[in-house]
C-alpha cells in the first residue's frame, strides 16, 4: 500500500478565486492515472482556507493536534 504526501502553495496573488480546489482535484485525477494508494496532507491548524480546498476534494481528517492536522484520501488506481 503506497503513501505519497501532498503539498499546495499558490500564489499569493491568485488566492480567494477558488483555483485551488480545481488544481488539487486535477493533481489528484492525474496523479491516480498511475498509482493507486493513500494521499496525505499536513495543515496547520491555522489555515482554514487550505483545511476547506482538501475537504472539498474529498480529503477528510484523519488525526488532529493543537498545530496540524492530518487529512487523507484513499483511492484505488482508476
Amino acid at each position: 500500500y503506497k503513501v505519497a504526501k501532498v503539498s499546495l502553495n499558490l500564489n499569493p496573488k491568485f488566492r480567494g478565486r477558488g483555483l485551488s480546489t480545481r488544481f488539487l482535484k486535477a493533481s489528484i485525477d492525474s496523479f491516480l492515472q498511475t498509482w493507486s494508494g493513500q494521499l496525505i496532507a499536513e495543515i496547520k491548524t491555522t489555515n482554514v482556507p487550505s483545511e476547506r480546498c482538501f475537504t472539498k476534494a474529498g480529503f477528510t481528517a484523519i488525526e488532529t493536534s493543537p498545530e496540524i492536522n492530518i487529512y487523507s484520501l484513499s483511492s484505488s488506481k482508476k
